[in-house]
């Protein structure tokens, strides 16, 4: 073997190994970025009080939080505590279907919406992330009862 083919050997070498490595680093950047953007899939047994969310639920005809067009089916306002304090709260609009909860994401902007500071589609749901300005100072016990006075009045199911 003389010194050019040697060379040009070494060079193919190298061109095969970056590629290699910029494959790679391209399938791990699309997993990650894959896993990021994918939430669980929400279930209707999620809209369950538990231990750590206390949750209420509205129809279109009790909530008023988007109206006309994308009016969503059911509203479902889940506040997370710990201990008794209220610690976050999410709006999650809930559709027929996912094609219509992707039209009415495409739709709904989060800056008319002044309690909100974030919005995903998940499913058949858009999810409202709701300002901490919201619940800030909230107990557990104030959401329990207001929950219970919704219900005996007839706005929450």
């Amino acid at each position: 073997m003389n010194k050019k083919e040697t060379k040009k050997n070494k060079l193919d070498k190298k061109a095969l190994i970056i590629s290699i490595v910029v494959a790679v680093i391209v399938l791990v950047v699309a997993v990650v970025l894959a896993l990021v953007n994918m939430a669980p899939k929400i279930e209707d047994g999620y809209f369950v009080s538990d231990d750590s969310k206390l949750v209420v639920s509205m129809d279109k005809k009790m909530a008023s939080f988007v109206e006309g067009e994308y009016e969503p089916d059911y509203t479902r306002i889940v506040y997370y505590y710990n201990g008794n304090n209220i610690t976050g709260a999410k709006i999650f609009f809930e559709y027929e279907d996912e094609e219509s909860a992707k039209l009415a994401n495409e739709n709904i902007s989060v800056g008319e919406l002044d309690w909100a500071i974030d919005k995903t589609l998940n499913g058949k749901y858009i999810v409202l992330q709701v300002k901490s300005s919201e619940y800030n100072g909230m107990t557990t016990e104030e959401v329990r009862s207001n929950i219970r006075q919704m219900e005996k009045a007839g706005v929450a199911l």
